[in-house]
């Protein structure tokens, strides 16, 4: 696989994830309304329990709606990989890396978190850590020839040498979260 299908399949899978994250918001917010999600299925494959469960929000915000920002910003970088105007060959591969490696690395947690302290398991969640594990291969890939580190170390020059296109991006990130 050259880079430019693996970026196609990143963002194919970040589109994938950021559905995924406005329907497990949406659920969030049936299950607190009093409702029942459509995937309730039986007593261990039951949205409902993990959406109430207190680890369901994180800093005020429904984990689904974290996974929906970092979807988001997968999105947009995989878009900009595809660029013809892209900074350099490889640009952004290496920060798509970071941000697929940074939510495969909290869907362990989740994951754990489901089954250990919950004791349920959500099938929406499971299908968002699917896509999760598939963006970070294709992030991955996406790196390829020159490797993880070396398109990382290309992207940060980037950034380094438009800092103030690096700071509006990081200050309008912030606006969205906060």
């Amino acid at each position: 696989m050259s880079r430019r299908p693996a970026v196609l399949a990143a963002a194919a899978l970040s589109a994938v994830g950021l559905v995924l994250a406005v329907v497990l918001a949406r659920e969030h917010a049936v299950t607190h309304g009093g409702g029942t999600s459509f995937c309730a299925i039986s007593e261990y494959v039951n949205c409902d329990r993990v959406a109430a469960s207190p680890f369901s929000v994180a800093l005020g915000l429904p984990v689904a709606v974290w996974g929906a920002f970092g979807y988001g910003l997968a999105l947009l970088l995989a878009l900009a990989g595809l660029s013809p105007r892209r900074a350099h060959e490889g640009w952004p591969a290496g920060l798509l890396f970071l941000v697929a490696a940074a939510a495969t690395a909290l869907d362990v947690a989740l994951a754990a978190i489901s089954t250990l302290a919950i004791g349920a398991l959500c099938l929406l969640c499971s299908a968002s850590w699917l896509v999760s594990l598939g963006l970070l291969a294709a992030s991955w890939r996406a790196c390829r020839p020159a490797g993880v580190a070396a398109t990382l170390r290309a992207d940060a020059a980037v950034l380094r040498r438009r800092p103030a296109q690096a700071a509006v991006a990081a200050l309008a990130g912030l606006a969205l979260v906060f």
